[in-house]
C-alpha cells in the first residue's frame, strides 16, 4: 500500500513538473532603458542649483537640442570646458547647457561659476544631482562626459574627457540641430 501510495505521488508530480515546463513564459517582461545607447531618450532627473532651485529635465524645452555635462567642479578639464563655452556664449545662446556634479560637489559650484565665468550664462544651468541621473548615463571614463541630446530629447552624441566648445557646435549642426 505505502508503495502505490509513493508511485502515486510520484507520478502526480512528475506530472505536475512536465506541465510546468510546458507552461507559455509571460513576455511582459520590463526591459530597462539603457540611457548611454545612442537614441536613448533623456533620463528623468532632477537637479540642486548653487541658490537651491530644483531643475528638471522638463524645464529644457524639447523642440532644442541640449547639451548635458557630467563633471566634478574641482576638475581642470571640466573647467577648461566651462570656460571655452564662455568664451563662446553668443553661438550657446539658444543651446541651453546643462553642468551635473555628483550629490556632495555642491559646495564646490560657486568656486567652479567664477572660475570658468559661466555666471555670465543665466541660460546655462550648474547643479548637484538629487535625482542618481549620473549612475544612469555616465560611462564612468573620463571627464567631463558630455551628452547632447536632439529637440526630442534622444542621445545624438556622447563624449568622454576633453572636448572644445567649437567641437560641440559641430557635433549639433552634424546631427542636424
Amino acid at each position: 500500500m505505502v508503495k502505490a501510495a509513493f508511485s502515486l505521488l510520484l507520478s502526480f508530480g512528475t506530472f505536475f513538473v512536465a506541465v510546468a515546463q510546458n507552461a507559455p513564459k509571460s513576455t511582459a517582461l520590463i526591459a530597462e532603458t539603457d540611457y548611454k545607447a545612442i537614441q536613448a531618450p533623456l533620463p528623468s532627473f532632477s537637479m540642486e542649483t548653487l541658490d537651491g532651485k530644483m531643475i528638471h529635465q522638463d524645464h529644457f524645452p524639447a523642440d532644442k537640442p541640449l547639451i548635458v555635462v557630467l563633471f566634478n567642479p574641482t576638475c581642470e578639464h571640466c573647467e577648461d570646458l566651462g570656460k571655452d563655452i564662455v568664451a563662446h556664449k553668443e553661438a550657446f545662446k539658444n543651446i541651453p547647457v546643462v553642468f551635473i556634479a555628483a550629490k556632495d560637489m555642491k559646495p564646490y559650484l560657486a568656486a567652479y561659476i567664477n572660475t570658468t565665468g559661466l555666471k555670465q550664462m543665466p541660460e546655462t544651468m550648474v547643479g548637484a544631482d538629487r535625482s542618481d541621473v549620473i549612475p544612469q548615463i555616465y560611462e564612468y571614463k573620463a571627464l567631463p562626459q558630455t551628452n547632447i541630446y536632439n529637440g526630442k530629447h534622444q542621445l545624438i552624441f556622447k563624449h568622454n574627457g576633453s572636448i572644445t566648445a567649437k567641437a560641440l557646435l559641430s557635433a549639433i549642426s552634424q546631427n542636424g540641430q
